[in-house]
Parts: C-alpha cells; structure tokens; sequence
C-alpha cells in the first residue's frame, strides 16, 4: 500500500486532543404559504433487523460498465479503491461507500494502492471492476460480510468507514471530519454512481443525513429502537426530530431541546448515564415541506400556538410571535408530505430561528441508525 498518512477511526475523537448542488432524488417542496461508534446499519460486518422492507431488490447500474481487463493496468499504476456496500434493511436499500479517516487531516480520503500490491485483485469475487479517467484509475469493491472481505478488509483496509451519499456529495462532513475534495469531485463528475434502481428502473430516494444528541441513559433504547416520536410542544408536531452534527453536540450536552429525544428529559444524578453522545442516522425524507417564513405563508392556528401566544411571559409570547409561519403543532403538513424542514430561516425582527436547521420524519421507518459517538 502506497503511504497515506495515519489513520484513525472516527471513535479515536473520545482519546485524542482533537476532537454547491446536491444529490437526491427526495422530492423537495417549497413552502409557499461510534460501546462506542459502532451503530446498527452502516459499519463492516453489522446488521440491523429493525426495519425490514418486504421487496429489497436493487440495480447498481453504474456499476455494468465497469472494466474487468485488469491486465491493461500497470504493476506500477496507482489504484484508488471505492468501497461500496448496499445496506437493505432500512426502508429501502441504499448506498455507502467506504474511505479511511486521516488522523493528520481529520478528514476522509480515499485509499490507494499500487496494482502491484494487490496483483491478486482479478481473483476476488467481489470486485466488480474499474473506472480509468483524467484523474486515475477507480476500482469498485463490493463490500459483504464473507469470509473473503473480512480477511482481506482486516489485513489491508482496517481502518475503512462507510459514508452516506448525502454526506459524501452534500454535507462533505461525518461528525466533526471532513470529506477530501478528490472523493466530493469523483462523485459530481461521475454521479450515475450514487444511484441505486428499483427492478422497474426506477431510482430508489438517497438518504440524508441527521443527528441527535443525547447521554449514554438512553443507548440501549435508540440502538436498537431508534428515537422515540415528540409530543405537540414540539414546532411541527408529533414527530421523529433530527438536526445537524453541532446542535446535537450542544443538544447532548445541555439537553436545551428535549423534543428532538424526550427519552432524554429526565435528570439523573448519575454521571455514567450522563455521559453525552451523538448519534447519526439515515433519514428518509420523502416529500419534504421547507419553512421558509415568507409573508404569505399559512400561519399556525394550532391551540398549542394560540395558548403560547397568550402566555404573559414576554419572551415567550414574543418568539411565539415570530414563529407564526414556522411552526405547525397540529401537523397539517402530513397530510400532503413526509417530513418538514426549517434551517437559519429569517424571522420578522431580523434575527434567526434558533432551533435550526430541525427535520421532522412523519413515520417512524423513516430513521435508521447508522453510529453513535460520545463525546467528553
């Protein structure tokens, strides 16, 4: 293998000082009116039986038009190796794709290897062949839990951690690590390689990514049950809360927003429990409904909102104000849509909406664990 630096896995952040366009297919409407990181979908040789789907057959398409005359490769020629698994047990399947974590950069990179140094390749059943272009040559490996990856994973890749699309392309971040640039501009030059199809041809939703911050009191629960529905106090309703990678590292240590996890609103004394940590999950999103606080949107007239509008605290009374086109406590949004999203939308005094950016999953098989990280 060709010198890439060390590497870490993305759980060595709990023992170590450091801590354009998008890709999907979701359907997005706007609103006019890793105990440890180890998850349950995502990392090598795990498995998840909480969300079977009943038909999980896919098409890797892309994957057809691969090259397999791996004698047109030199000895000498570096090889980048993409990684990819095709996780079925979420609500549909989906990919990911597997890349070494620099302890250096604290970034993910690609793996390289000169064709010499794995001359074996043509033998492995798994290797669904290459990719040349003006940047290099792309060998795809199918990643399984056999006997042949393990033994090959643990002897020259140990050190492989799987990324969701959506993190790869959009978020270009995992945690608190980045994504190389090498890896962003493959997959926007080469995007037929993100997409997985139903045996009809038609183009299974790409997950995205969301978080929760929570403490250790309330891992046995979400690792195998995911999060647990909010109640009405929450700004759309009864729903499966997420937000991005920094609110939930805040969420996990304050608990400020208990509706994104009410398996955490209890306090307790005890400081193992108390531990906080992140998790990361897959959400399927659906038909989304984006909040975007435009004067002509539909203003919530739900009775959570009109009691908090009466509240005689002025603070409170205010933000009830200025959240009138934001939040919907009666959840009419499901009745046309799967999730609802606000981010840093503008409020009517110029400052922003604190609790975003906040995704609200209509139905409970929308999430899928993927890891979880604690954090000191």
């Amino acid at each position: 293998m060709l010198p890439v630096g060390t590497h870490a896995r993305i759980d060595d952040d709990a023992y170590n000082m450091y801590y354009d366009e998008e890709i999907g297919v979701e359907d997005v409407e706007y609103n006019d009116q890793d105990i440890l990181y180890q998850g349950t979908g995502a990392d090598f040789g795990s498995e998840n039986t909480l969300f079977k789907i009943t038909n999980n057959d896919y098409r890797y398409n892309a994957v057809s038009g691969l090259s397999q005359n791996y004698a047109n490769i030199g000895d000498d020629e570096v090889i980048t190796m993409v990684f990819y698994k095709v996780d079925t047990n979420a609500k549909v399947p989906f990919l990911l794709f597997g890349f070494e974590l620099s302890s250096e950069t604290h970034a993910y990179q690609f793996i390289r290897v000169r064709k010499g140094d794995i001359h074996f390749i043509d033998t492995l059943s798994r290797v669904m062949g290459y990719l040349r272009d003006d940047t290099g040559i792309y060998l795809f490996h199918s990643v399984d839990v056999t006997n042949e990856v393990n033994i090959m994973m643990n002897i020259m890749f140990s050190n492989v951690h799987f990324l969701l699309v959506d993190e790869v392309v959009n978020r270009r971040q995992v945690f608190k690590c980045g994504v190389n640039d090498d890896i962003y501009n493959f997959f926007k030059t080469h995007p037929e390689f993100v997409f997985l199809y139903t045996p009809f041809l038609n183009a299974y939703e790409i997950p995205s990514v969301g978080y929760v911050g929570g403490n250790m009191k309330g891992y046995n629960f979400i690792s195998r049950f995911g999060i647990t529905p909010s109640e009405l106090s929450a700004p759309f309703g009864v729903g499966y809360y997420f937000t991005d990678y920094i609110s939930a590292l805040e969420h996990s240590k304050k608990r400020c927003r208990d509706y994104l996890n009410p398996i955490f609103s209890a306090d307790t004394k005890n400081s193992a429990v108390n531990k906080s940590i992140v998790y990361r999950f897959a959400m399927f999103l659906g038909k989304t409904k984006v909040m975007l606080n435009k004067p002509d949107d539909v203003i919530d007239q739900s009775l959570f909102k009109t009691q908090q509008l009466a509240d005689t605290n002025d603070n409170a009374c205010k933000r009830a104000r200025m959240t009138l086109r934001i939040t919907d406590h009666d959840s009419i949004w499901k009745m046309t849509h799967e999730s609802i999203y606000a981010g840093d939308v503008e409020l009517d005094d110029g400052s922003v909406y604190q609790d975003g950016p906040l995704w609200c999953l209509r139905d409970y098989d929308q999430q899928y664990l993927l890891t979880f990280q604690p954090n000191d």
